[in-house]
């Protein structure tokens, strides 16, 4: 989306694994504001348009940066998942021992771990 101005179905096409609800519900936000502008166009049938702000270019920026960096990570820190017992033999996930690696208390939400 960065330096494109998309319609509502096409931002909605753009990103995926989402409810409708959630993503209109989202858009809709007051908060969303800050990040992307949204302008009604006044044509017969009228339509939404949605661009990202600077603030939002930035963002983006930012989120692919952390992305990358988590990708290029993943080997080491599932290497060192696998020296504290976090990842199993079978390659599952141990939640005690990853919240325990993490510094998390043992339990998270109304589950416990």
């Amino acid at each position: 989306m960065q330096g494109e101005t998309l319609r509502y179905r096409a931002l909605r096409r753009a990103i995926v694994r989402i409810s409708e609800r959630v993503f209109s519900k989202t858009l809709n936000a007051p908060e969303i504001d800050v990040l992307v502008h949204r302008e009604v166009v006044e044509v017969m049938p009228p339509h939404v348009e949605y661009c990202l702000t600077d603030l939002g270019v930035e963002a983006a920026e930012r989120r692919r940066s952390l992305a990358d960096w988590i990708e290029d990570s993943l080997p080491r820190v599932g290497g060192e998942w696998a020296l504290r017992g976090v990842i199993g033999p079978d390659g599952s996930v141990r939640l005690p021992e990853l919240t325990e690696s993490l510094g998390l208390p043992g339990r998270v939400g109304r589950r416990s771990v």
